[in-house]
C-alpha cells in the first residue's frame, strides 16, 4: 500500500473476548487509507471515528484558558 502512496500505521488494538471485538487506533492521511488497509486485510469495520486527536491540547504546565489566549 505504501508503494500506492497510502501510509497507514497501527497504533492500538484493544481485545474484548467477551464481546467478540477489537477496536484498533490508526495513524493516517485519512479515513479512507484506513478503510482501505481493513479491507485488504479482510478486517469489517462497523464503526469509524476519524479526525481524533490524542493528547492534550494545552500549553504544558499550562490550563485551557491559556491555550486560546491571544496576545
Amino acid at each position: 500500500m505504501r508503494a500506492n502512496g497510502i501510509q497507514v500505521q497501527l497504533l492500538m488494538i484493544l481485545a474484548v473476548p467477551a464481546d467478540e471485538v477489537l477496536y484498533a487506533t490508526f495513524s493516517a492521511y485519512s479515513a479512507d487509507s484506513v478503510v482501505q488497509i481493513c479491507k485488504l486485510a479482510g478486517i469489517p469495520i462497523e464503526r469509524l471515528s476519524s479526525d481524533v486527536l490524542l493528547g492534550s491540547t494545552w500549553p504544558p504546565g499550562g490550563c485551557p484558558e491559556e491555550a486560546h489566549a491571544t496576545g
